[in-house]
This record gives C-alpha cells, sequence and structure tokens, in this order.
C-alpha cells in the first residue's frame, strides 16, 4: 500500500512539474502608467511577477497612440478626440514568463514603427521550487521503499 501511495505522490508531482504553473497563479495588483508621445513610451520598461494583475493606464502628451502586447495579443487605443479623456486602461494577468515587446497601436508618424516598449514577466518560482520539492519526496519515498522495505 505504502508503494503504492510513494508511486502516486511521484507521478502527480512529476506531471505538475511538466505541466507547470496552473491559470489561476494568484498574485499581486501591479499599475503602471505609461507616457506616450512621438515615438516613445516612458517608462519604455515595465516588470511584473507571473501571475500579476497588470493595469497599464496610457496617456498621451501629443497626439493619438496605443499600445500592443505581443505574446499576449491585447491591445488599446488611445484616439484623442475633443471631449474625450486623455487616458486608455488596459488589464490583464500576466500568466506567461518572458520578455514582451509592446508597441505603438496607431500611426503616429514617420518613427511609429519604432515606438516600442518591453514587458518583462519573472517566472514564479515558488511554484517551481514547490513541484521540485514534490519531485524529489516522492523519489526519496521510492528510495526508501526500495532500500529499508525489503
Amino acid at each position: 500500500m505504502l508503494v503504492v501511495f510513494s508511486a502516486l505522490v511521484f507521478l502527480t508531482s512529476a506531471l505538475a512539474f511538466i505541466t507547470g504553473p496552473a491559470k489561476a497563479v494568484t498574485g499581486s495588483t501591479k499599475e503602471f502608467v505609461i507616457t506616450a508621445r512621438q515615438w516613445a513610451y516612458d517608462p519604455p520598461v515595465i516588470e511584473v511577477e507571473q501571475g500579476d494583475e497588470v493595469i497599464i493606464r496610457l496617456k498621451s502628451t501629443d497626439i493619438s497612440h496605443g499600445i500592443y502586447i505581443e505574446g499576449y495579443d491585447i491591445r488599446a487605443d488611445l484616439i484623442l478626440e475633443e471631449g474625450m479623456p486623455n487616458e486608455v486602461v488596459l488589464k490583464f494577468v500576466a500568466d506567461k514568463p518572458g520578455s514582451f515587446i509592446f508597441r505603438c497601436s496607431v500611426n503616429c508618424g514617420p518613427f511609429h514603427p519604432f515606438m516600442t516598449g518591453v514587458l518583462k514577466v519573472n517566472p514564479n518560482y515558488a511554484f517551481q521550487g514547490a513541484s521540485i520539492l514534490a519531485v524529489l519526496t516522492g523519489m526519496l519515498s521510492l528510495l526508501y521503499l526500495a532500500v529499508f522495505r525489503r
């Protein structure tokens, strides 16, 4: 019976390690105000942890701009018109680790293709550490059974 239990612990932990964190990884809320102007974002780099809810408030100092985050395929356009607010809000959960380019999604002049920034999403090391610990526990249980339960 103990052998079956140890084998199940090992297989479950190995499966969790291989498949990666669940979509519902919870993090904190990170809010950024990004100011767009011809042809730059300020700040040009934002950094969050995997699982964080990200709120980006995009404002413009001159003309219409937007933001499109590659890899997440999300977009928000800030079209400046009389009586319209000078802000657009983009909300999402940073569930994929890595570095993702964001770029202006509204043609804002001749250097529009060069208006980019970077979203850095740091991996969820807590999940990875727990997964490794679970795999090691399963392996040590099997080793204990193989050596001491003859």
